[in-house]
């Protein structure tokens, strides 16, 4: 019986996460656009402590 390379089985894990997690822009949305309107208000707040 052949043994089986551990390593490969992680590797190959490894790509179907990556690849999955490419084509999941539906669930994530818009994060750059949310991302900086978060850093906007945070500028705001900053600014305004001062």
């Amino acid at each position: 019986m052949k043994q089986r390379n551990v390593s490969i089985d992680i590797l190959k894990f490894f790509a179907a996460l990556i690849i999955t997690n490419s084509h999941m822009e539906l669930l994530y949305g818009d994060y750059k656009r949310k991302h900086q309107k978060f850093n906007r208000s945070c500028v705001r707040h900053q600014s305004t402590t001062d």
